[in-house]
């Protein structure tokens, strides 16, 4: 897998191919949901507004059908009542009836069914065709314009259900077309304006778009950046995983490679000696101060290499610590001896001081000797005609500080971030001007956290610096028992 082309990383704009994406999907989406709203409405208005017809065709037919008994039972002239009786008294119906939101009721007959009333608009004009061609006896409901509004239009036929009526129509209309029982001799036209209803379901069909919409993209955003989170973390786990894994590589590289150095660096060493030796036998001073340099060289180089098989050997977990009943005193000493000629050549004091109560605690005497030796190192290198002290205090909570502090250039917050990092010095200038390979500084962090302890930096420029190495006076991985001075 290649975990360089994967996803946006934190500092990354939001990709705009992966937003017009999603922006595009939830307008589809919304746009989808509000068609499916708004038909499922119309639908459902349709349905109400057609109960609401029906109830009222019902109501005309009830008073036209009470009309005619009441009529055949008053008069003794044995007709029923004209068909174009229920035209009128639909008539009077929506003549009565006012307002913007009133239903229009029309009686529509068929040519030649002696129904008079005709078709009003083209509209109309189809739905009787069809009923005439299809025989149907299902209402049809549509929506049509009128007038520039929107009306919600329900026609049902007019069927010749009434015996009495067909018979009579015979009897005393011989020469007109004869009708039959359940023949269609019309329609119902029923209108309703739709223009409110049509509105309010516009506007609910745009804010079931808009919330659809809102929570898609809301949603969509968020899957996303969850997805894009997990996988940026599951990439920095593997890249973390693969520099561990090659830093791992690194350091046992360098750690055979050293160990190849340094064989045949030590048979330079032996025999630049064993010259030397010869030459001061022969008092042949010119040949002596060349094997000098030789030897000086070579113990420079072979401190390096010890320095990166140190550093190798940690970052590969092959440390190892040796921990014995260590006499502070003794320690002081020795380190004082090793450093007391690399302080004074750049014309600094030295000054060891101990505070400390106990005589002797557990740790590992190489270790922390060679972290005193680095920390000494570090500060005779960066101090010109100053001072340069090791103290040594111990805690209450049972802990020494050993603390090198000198009065040399110091270091600002940057370079303090940087000064305890491997082959890292305060800046690239100081490389050039004081040498050095910012190891030594890091090798002594990583053997303070071996042993148990931490090494902190204090400094400002221009005012020194000052590094305390904290250590347990009794380490956890013994059971040595303390003795007081």
């Amino acid at each position: 897998m290649d975990t360089n082309s994967v996803t946006p990383s934190n500092n990354t704009p939001f990709p705009r191919k992966i937003i017009f994406s999603i922006l595009t999907a939830c307008v589809v989406l919304a746009s989808l949901v509000a068609l499916g709203f708004y038909f499922l409405a119309i639908d459902q208005y349709k349905s109400n507004r057609l109960g609401e017809k029906t109830t009222v065709l019902t109501l005309v037919d009830a008073f036209f059908s009470t009309y005619s008994d009441l009529r055949s039972m008053t008069e003794n002239s044995g007709l029923p009542v004209p068909a174009t009786f229920r035209a009128h008294a639909l008539e009077t119906f929506h003549r009565n009836r006012k307002g913007g939101d009133a239903i229009r009721v029309t009686m529509v007959g068929f040519p030649g069914r002696e129904i008079r009333t005709t078709a009003k608009d083209e509209n109309m004009r189809r739905t009787m065709r069809a009923f005439a061609e299809q025989s149907t006896r299902d209402p049809i409901v549509a929506l049509i314009q009128l007038d520039g509004e929107p009306v919600l239009r329900t026609t049902l036929p007019s069927i010749a259900n009434r015996i009495s009526c067909v018979s009579c129509h015979n009897k005393h209309a011989p020469k007109s077309a004869p009708w039959r029982l359940g023949e269609v001799m019309g329609a119902f036209v029923i209108d309703a304006p739709a223009g409110a209803g049509i509105r309010k379901i516009l506007v609910q069909s745009t804010g079931v778009a808009l919330l659809t919409f809102l929570l898609t993209f809301g949603l969509s955003i968020f899957a996303y950046f969850f997805q894009a989170r997990r996988l940026e973390a599951e990439i920095q786990a593997r890249r973390s995983e693969a520099a561990e894994s090659a830093s791992r590589a690194k350091s046992e590289f360098l750690a055979n490679m050293s160990h190849e150095l340094r064989t045949p660096l030590n048979a330079i060493i032996g025999y630049s000696e064993l010259l030397q030796e010869e030459a001061k036998d022969r008092n042949d001073e010119l040949l002596i101060d060349d094997l000098s340099k030789v030897r000086s060289a070579g113990n420079h180089l072979l401190g390096l290499i010890c320095n990166i098989l140190d550093l190798s050997k940690v970052e590969a977990g092959k440390m190892e610590v040796d921990l014995q009943e260590t006499g502070l005193d003794e320690l002081l000493g020795s380190v004082g001896d090793t450093t007391q000629h690399l302080i004074a050549k750049n014309g600094n004091a030295f000054e060891i001081t101990n505070s400390a109560v106990v005589a002797t605690f557990s740790t590992d005497p190489q270790k922390l000797s060679q972290s005193l030796i680095n920390m000494l190192g570090n500060a005779a290198k960066f101090t010109r005609n100053g001072e340069v002290r090791l103290e040594v205090t111990q805690e209450p909570a049972g802990w020494l500080n050993f603390i090198v502090s000198d009065t040399g250039v110091g270091m600002n917050a940057d370079q303090m971030n940087k000064i305890l990092e491997p082959f890292t010095q305060g800046d690239t200038s100081t490389t050039k001007k004081y040498g050095g390979t910012g190891l030594g500084l890091a090798i002594t962090k990583r053997f303070s956290e071996l042993l148990g302890g931490r090494l902190d930096v204090e400094s400002e420029p221009g005012q020194g610096s000052r590094f305390t190495l904290s250590l347990p006076i009794q380490h956890a991985g013994t059971g040595a028992t303390l003795h007081a001075a």
